[in-house]
């Protein structure tokens, strides 16, 4: 496994491993642990005997164990180096800073800060020459807190739905009274015949055929 240029802050294990736990090898290079915490190795633990680890240009701050191994645990058999790497400012009830198991072997001559206040603060190894212990604890870098989720608005209540649009009606039926078709036509009337004409001696002529 390997980890570059990455963060672990404000994580919690129930165990072992408060930021990451490695069972294996793996090389972490310039990241940051901080504010993590765990019963054993509140930033790093080291559990797998036979398991190796390599730190490089790498900060761990502000962690803590519940029992042990308040910024690294280190299990039995297992292998840790440390390079240009700060473990200060941690806290536990033992081994603040680090612990190592009785057969662990940790490297860490190699420009390191471990501890403050002239107490390495580490059990199980000793640091080397070219480390140093920090007068005090390194300021606590930030932690990245995870911003809230939005607000999720309700959709409104039944009341304040606005209501269904209303359907156009049809236009209403003519009352024109539709003309009768052609049969039911009534025929024209007959014109009335001209009256009878009088004839000079008085008498009423009937009109010829």
């Amino acid at each position: 496994m390997t980890i570059d240029d990455s963060a672990f802050s404000a994580n919690f294990a129930d165990g072992t491993g408060g930021g990451v736990m490695v069972c294996g090898e793996a090389t972490i290079s310039e990241s940051v642990f901080a504010a993590n915490t765990a019963d054993q190795g509140g930033a790093l633990s080291i559990d797998d005997d036979g398991s190796s680890v390599e730190l490089t240009d790498t900060v761990m701050t502000n962690n803590t164990a519940t029992q042990s191994g308040g910024g690294i645990a280190i299990s039995d058999d297992s292998v840790l180096t440390l390079n240009n790497t700060v473990v200060s400012g941690n806290s536990a009830p033992q081994g603040r800073e680090a612990i190592a198991g009785p057969d662990a072997f940790v490297d860490a001559d190699n420009a390191n800060t471990i501890g403050h206040s002239g107490v390495p603060g580490v059990v199980g190894f000793t640091p080397g020459p070219s480390d140093v212990v920090a007068p005090q604890p390194p300021p606590a870098p930030p932690v990245a807190v995870p911003s809230p989720p939005a607000p999720v608005t309700p959709p409104p209540a039944a009341s304040e739905m606005p209501p269904p649009p209303t359907p156009e009606m049809p236009p209403p039926p003519s009352t024109e009274t539709p003309p009768p078709p052609p049969s039911e036509t009534p025929p024209p009337p007959e014109p009335d015949a001209p009256p009878p004409a009088n004839d000079s001696n008085g008498e009423t002529t009937e009109p010829s055929a």
